[in-house]
């Protein structure tokens, strides 16, 4: 699988929830934050593991489930604002 993280279109994600930032496009992912992993839902891409977000982006350095607030998502795979995080 290749990922062009630079083409991919952006999300975020709220907990549960994620919004679409380009509003032509109906498809929103679907995250469970737990603890620094992100498990995708709604695609078959599997795990991101380890996933590490600072402040302004995400507090999931925390171990509570949810605390989580804003990440970036490339198509089904997770990354921070300044690196990806590779399957």
């Amino acid at each position: 699988m290749t990922t062009s993280v630079g083409l991919s279109r952006r999300l975020w994600v709220y907990d549960d929830i994620c919004w679409s930032m380009t509003t032509s496009v109906g498809l929103c992912r679907r995250l469970w934050v737990y603890d620094g992993v992100c498990v995708s839902v709604a695609t078959s891409v599997g795990l991101c593991r380890r996933l590490w977000v600072y402040d302004g982006v995400c507090g999931s350095m925390t171990t509570s489930v949810g605390l989580c607030r804003r990440l970036w998502v490339y198509d089904g795979v997770c990354g921070s604002m300044t690196a990806s995080v590779g399957l």
